[in-house]
């Protein structure tokens, strides 16, 4: 218990293995001391011909086996604590099933024994040994239930107990043999691929496989795709009769491990019974088989033979098949009888309809499912060799094209993993692959003849290496055959694990590669590890421009670029346009058939947000995350377009009010000067009590992160303000504030590795306000950046998060400028609520935020009436 709550990280190894050690030590005393007290206080009787029965044995034998246990524990600690190898051991999965079923067998059992004591009056270890027998189908007969309650029970409870013990010789079979037989198989294939290549005759091309049966490779056949799938044929004619040894190999080791023990052990019975029952060797013979067959279950009960119909019609199906494999292929009775023979044994191997064809002619004809994948599967052919005059626009598209199919194959490529039977490929489908990772099948200079020796030959082994994977030193592929040691067929894994390894390979290798220095990768989240759950899926459907869930993109790159010219982007159709600010999206432009740009306003945190709201929507799609790349804008281009904008038509302000400021209805009817969809600003300009401009100043597009900053600083450059006050939303990281219940407010942020503290204007107005509160605030660049992990540590300083405020403070303190924020709390990150950033446009969302916009405005009232300039 101790070991198996260790290895699933429940309990420190420093515990557990103490623990182990001692519990196996006190076992074997135990174990020591009643095998010595037993011949004093259970002394044979003199003058009879009695000895202790196998139990007593049992228990010397386990007292030695439990110390032997212990003391190797002792030498696994010594070398954990002396720093020879880690603490951290994984037991795998069949070792972890072994244990958890031989500690619930044993609960079983010794509950069972309980039951049957209480209900049949035996004393509990009498219980024990019964039930032991019984289980295990034993039933010596000494015990039986008397009772009504005794015998209804029985029935359940032996059915339950036996299919224990056959899940637990389940669970031993697979972990003693799965591995090893895997290696016989290995070299059973091994051995006839050798063999049929040691009786290949090249004058004829004929290879023996069996007896009166054989196979032909033509030795001038019509082109190099037939030849090859001759070869292909052969190796499947191989592997099958590799099968077949195996089978027989099996059935001659248990038939004879069968006879082994049985004539065997009939000597011993026969030596054992001499003196008590005078038996003859062949009465032990007897005695052995009637119970293999038989149960006694009681002393006075009949002999009770089992239904060995299934076992029989099992042999029966065995031979069956092994008659039909070595049938020739005619037609009439014999094809008929190969017919049932198959269907009695059930599938040999899976196939399917080939997912891609070689030529062009096929390749017009083929089942598409999109544009994309008609117009890349039209055009591998023609792009995919790299001959030296291809150009390079060609190669490169080549490259795209591939690597778009290779996505799309690999997807249905991993649900093939693990089938039972395992999936074997036809030649159609093993052409399409090898195509997609590199290998054409079509080409007569990346292929020898099967009898051909080759370099490559002599440090080849079965360890899942295949042909596209096979270079030499100057990066050639290296000549193979179907029926050499690196064909794909001669992996050690299953075959759909080889395409989707050697995909695996060469992606990275390719991406390594061919990486621009000048590009970055993103940030993935995962729904796992993300704070916001489920829920991330449709905030991130709500983000994502409509051309990139549309179509399967080669290769998208995200850009610091202000673009909204129809020419030269496109708008997405999903922009919330029924609101006069923040509504500007992303745009994209198609730089050729297999690549994206995303354009984003310019900002640091808002290109990287981007690109990781991209690239985790397209792995939650199962697509390629490593598809997106992102370049960083520079400092002034992200302040440049706010300079050059209508900004500068606004004129002088004392106080701006930025944010939601359509919401704030005191001040917002009317018409927006500078409203003008292709401008980036419009405000509404009123005086304070005292006289002061105020500015509610309206954003189209979003100033996330950074650009808050740089909206900052454009105001103190172009309209002198004096104070600027954020109205928006964020998220809390205290699980008893409510979304869309709370305001608020504070005066510090956390920025990069920065504190930011300044006076807060509504620190002395919302002290008697029961839906303000106020607490120390962190900003974020990315919401995918919002783990678990992250919030277990930024939970412990900080209370509130988003993107911009500590940016716009920072900038507000370096020009001289006050700063304040007033925000409703609009998620909560440290516990799941019914409302979130997923469904903000849900009717009671907007309804708790429209309430406290009015608490919003009774304080902004407040101010203006109090406000001057410092």
């Amino acid at each position: 218990m101790f070991l198996l709550a260790n290895n699933f990280g429940r309990i420190p190894f420093k515990i557990a293995q103490p623990a182990t050690i001692i519990g196996w030590y006190i076992a074997s005393f135990m174990l020591i001391g009643l095998v010595a007290a037993a011949p004093s206080n259970l002394p044979l009787a003199p003058g009879q011909a009695r000895t202790f029965s196998q139990a007593y044995y049992y228990a010397i034998l386990a007292a030695a086996v439990y110390f032997i246990v212990a003391s190797l524990l002792i030498a696994t600690a010594s070398g954990v604590w002396l720093g020879q190898y880690s603490s951290d051991f994984k037991l795998t999965f069949s070792q972890k099933t072994l244990m958890i079923q031989v500690l619930l067998f044993l609960g079983y059992l010794l509950t069972a024994a309980a039951v049957y004591a209480y209900i049949e009056d035996w004393d509990y270890l009498d219980a024990v040994y019964w039930v032991d027998v019984t289980l295990f189908t034993i039933g010596y007969g000494d015990f039986s239930p008397k009772t009504h309650l005794g015998r209804s029970l029985f029935f359940p409870m032996a059915i339950g107990g036996i299919l224990f013990v056959g899940l637990i010789v389940a669970s031993i079979s697979t972990l003693a043999l799965d591995r090893a037989s895997t290696k016989v198989s290995i070299r059973m294939v091994e051995k006839a691929r050798q063999k049929a290549l040691k009786k290949f005759n090249p004058k004829t091309g004929t290879i023996p496989l069996r007896p009166f049966k054989e196979r032909t490779i033509d030795q001038n056949p019509p082109s190099e795709l037939d030849r090859r799938e001759q070869e292909f044929d052969i190796m499947r004619a191989v592997q099958q009769k590799a099968a077949n040894d195996n089978r027989m190999l099996a059935l001659g080791i248990s038939l004879g491990a069968f006879l082994i023990l049985w004539f065997i052990g009939a000597v011993a019975f026969w030596q054992a019974e001499k003196g008590a029952a005078n038996w003859s060797y062949f009465e032990s013979l007897y005695g052995i088989a009637s119970s293999a067959f038989q149960n006694l279950p009681a002393r006075e009960k009949r002999k009770l033979t089992p239904n060995v119909g299934g076992v029989i019609n099992e042999g029966v199906n065995t031979i069956t098949l092994w008659i039909s494999d070595h049938l020739p292929e005619k037609t009439g009775a014999l094809s008929a009888m190969k017919d049932e023979a198959s269907k009695a044994k059930g599938s040999e191997f899976q196939s399917a309809k080939p997912p891609g064809f070689m030529d062009d002619k096929k390749s017009d004809d083929a089942e598409t499912d999109d544009a994309a994948h008609a117009e890349a599967v039209k055009d591998i052919s023609q792009s995919m060799n790299e001959h030296p005059s291809s150009n390079a626009k060609d190669l490169a598209a080549g490259k795209h094209y591939r690597f778009y199919l290779l996505m799309k194959e690999m997807k249905k490529v991993v649900q093939h993993m693990g089938a039972t039977p395992p999936r074997q490929y036809t030649y159609a489908e093993w052409t399409w692959f090898l195509k997609l990772l590199g290998e054409d099948e079509s080409s007569v200079g990346r292929h020898r003849r099967p009898w051909e020796v080759h370099e490559s030959e002599l440090a080849a082994t079965a360890n899942g290496e295949g042909p596209a994977s096979a270079r030499d030193k100057d990066g050639r592929v290296k000549p193979w055959s179907w029926l050499s040691q690196k064909s794909p067929l001669m992996t050690a894994v299953d075959e759909p694990k080889w395409p989707v390894m050697t995909f695996h390979h060469s992606t990275r290798a390719s991406y390594h590669m061919n990486s621009d220095p000048g590009l970055l990768n993103p940030t993935v989240a995962s729904i796992k590890t993300h704070t916001m759950g489920s829920s991330l899926t449709e905030y991130l459907r709500m983000k994502v421009h409509p051309d990139i869930q549309d179509k399967a993109w080669s290769r998208i790159i995200v850009k610091g670029i202000h673009e909204r010219n129809p020419s030269k982007a496109c708008v997405s159709p999903i922009e919330k346009t029924d609101k006069p600010f923040n509504w500007q999206r992303p745009t994209t432009s198609v730089i050729d058939s297999q690549t994206l740009e995303l354009q984003c306003f310019p900002g640091l945190d808002y290109v990287k947000h981007y690109a990781a709201i991209i690239a985790t929507y397209l792995s939650l799609k199962e697509e390629m995350p490593n598809n997106v790349q992102y370049t960083l804008p520079s400092e002034p281009e992200c302040l440049q377009p706010l300079l050059d904008s209508n900004l500068q038509k606004m004129g002088p302000a004392d106080i701006v009010i930025i944010g939601y400021v359509h919401g704030l209805e005191r001040w917002a009817q009317g018409p927006w000067e500078g409203d003008d969809s292709n401008e980036l600003f419009a405000w509404r300009k009123v005086l304070s009590p005292q006289g002061h401009s105020i500015a509610f100043l309206g954003c189209r597009v979003c100033f996330w992160g950074d650009i808050g900053g740089n909206v900052v600083r454009a105001l103190q450059r172009l309209n002198g303000a004096k104070c600027v006050i954020y109205v928006g939303k964020l998220g809390s990281l205290r699980a008893e504030y409510s979304p869309n219940q709370w305001l608020a407010t504070g005066y510090q942020s956390l920025v990069g590795n920065q504190v930011v503290t300044w006076t807060n204007p509504f620190e002395h107005l919302v002290h008697d306000s029961p839906s303000v509160v106020r607490g120390v605030h962190c900003s974020m660049g990315s919401v995918l950046d919002e783990t678990k992990e992250w919030l277990r540590e930024t939970e412990k300083e900080y209370d509130f998060v988003d993107p911009e405020i500590g940016h716009m403070a920072k900038a507000s303190l370096d020009g001289g400028t006050e700063f304040g924020y007033l925000h409703i709390i609009s998620d909560n990150l440290a516990m799941k609520y019914k409302h979130d950033l997923s469904n903000e446009r849900l009717k009671a969302v907007l309804d708790g935020r429209k309430r406290l916009i009015g608490d919003v405005q009774d304080v902004l009232s407040r101010f203006f009436d109090q406000w001057s300039p410092t």
